[in-house]
């Protein structure tokens, strides 16, 4: 922990976090950072709001749109003193540095009561602790490497699913060929990033994914594996519309439910905005995996609880954690934004084609592999999707000189 975060710590827990605990007192009033702000994200969100004001709370929502700005608001406001009650972050290593400056609230004693480490799939439960204490309640489990598409478009232009990578550049021929847009891409450095790392995986190669993700070799990176990945994915950019930059990624699902384009490449939050969208799953649009043998990119949000120093403010605070880890309330937070209900006691009964294709492929033994939040920090991760951005949006630059930038990025990761 550098020595700014460990000043602004000190300060932030010598003055009591006044701020945020006298805003509580007089009610059980909890503000929530989140950045669900999509129609199904916004509803899935909203179920925990309606449990929690059920409860006797009072949620005061405070959407943020796009991941990296709702946690740079989170954190300013932690480690300024004014916490909310409660933030998103990404599973992963994203908490850690909060919790090792004592910013935030150990979730032991509650944990505890309810049985979390009986409750959580064992992988779940250890990237929710750190040094043997939970700092953080997992909410949303989902394949990032989805790829989806309308059903109705694929068969009027005489095509069927693919099965690899390889065979989806054939499909987007005939798509393109046929005057529809092949692929909706969404326009944003996160987004670009996390197609890159879906075609590496499946592309690649699980081998050489996890050498790069988890081993950091640079030897991976200049391998023939990495490269052929490198080149599939910028053959990728030759079928996206002009209209792709800075496009948000709901706005994109929506060009495939409104048939303006045939596929997208989005993790398993899409299939809430097909169903909204009143279309059925199997039916009316498709989902899969490319390469499926490869691996399921394990992704999922979670929540963080500051420290606080007030009683009313605290009261509030454990009543929001235990309304969001309550598995009745994570299956109705999951049945919006098609994420995997994983909460032992959860109703997983009336789960749709997709989510229950995406609950058997997540555990399948030995096909579940974590996604670049969950096994590179987050300033590696800044890093590269820095440069995988940079070389999606210049067509026509250099794999070479992108494959050496890479490695040794990737090489120098502390």
């Amino acid at each position: 922990m550098n020595a700014k975060w460990k000043v602004m710590a000190a300060l932030a827990v010598l003055f009591g976090l006044a701020a945020a605990s006298n805003a509580a007192a007089e009610e059980k009033r909890a503000e929530v950072i989140h950045w669900l702000t999509a129609k199904s994200e916004s509803a899935a969100i909203g179920e925990f709001a309606k449990a929690f004001n059920a409860a006797g709370g009072t949620w005061v929502d405070s959407a943020v749109a796009g991941g990296s700005n709702a946690k740079a608001t989170a954190i300013n406001r932690i480690v300024g003193g004014t916490p909310p009650t409660a933030a998103m972050f990404n599973l992963g290593p994203e908490f850690v540095e909060l919790a090792q400056g004592n910013l935030l609230r150990d979730l032991n004693d509650i944990a505890a009561k309810n049985d979390w480490r009986g409750k959580l799939p064992e992988a779940l439960a250890e990237a929710a602790q750190l040094d043997g204490h939970f700092y953080v309640v997992p909410t949303a489990l989902n394949g990032q490497n989805f790829v989806w598409y309308n059903k109705a478009l694929l068969k009027q232009i005489g095509a069927e699913e693919p099965k690899s990578w390889d065979e989806l550049i054939g499909v987007l021929d005939k798509v393109k060929a046929a005057g529809k847009i092949p692929l909706a891409m969404a326009g944003q450095k996160t987004w670009e990033a996390q197609l890159f790392w879906a075609v590496l995986l499946g592309n690649g190669g699980r081998d050489v994914y996890l050498k790069v993700m988890k081993g950091h070799s640079a030897d991976a990176v200049r391998s023939d594996a990495f490269r052929k990945a490198v080149k599939t994915f910028a053959h990728l950019h030759d079928y996206i519309d002009e209209g792709s930059p800075g496009r948000n990624w709901n706005d994109a699902a929506n060009m495939v439910i409104t048939g303006k384009a045939v596929f997208m490449q989005m993790g398993t939050w899409a299939r809430g905005e097909f169903n909204a969208a009143g279309m059925k799953p199997d039916v009316d649009y498709g989902c899969t995996i490319l390469d499926l043998d490869q691996g399921y990119q394990l992704q999922g949000g979670v929540f963080v609880y500051p420290k606080l120093s007030d009683k009313a403010a605290i009261d509030a605070q454990t009543l929001l954690i235990e309304t969001m880890s309550n598995p009745a309330n994570q299956a109705k937070f999951a049945s919006q934004n098609g994420s995997i209900p994983f909460w032992k006691g959860a109703d997983r009964s009336k789960l749709d084609a997709c989510v229950a294709k995406s609950a058997e492929w997540a555990t399948r033994p030995g096909l579940a592999v974590g996604a670049q939040g969950v096994l590179m920090s987050p300033a590696l991760n800044g890093d590269l999707n820095d440069l995988i951005s940079s070389f999606w949006n210049t067509p026509g630059s250099s794999a070479d000189t992108f494959v050496e930038n890479f490695a040794s990025t990737i090489a120098n990761a502390q």
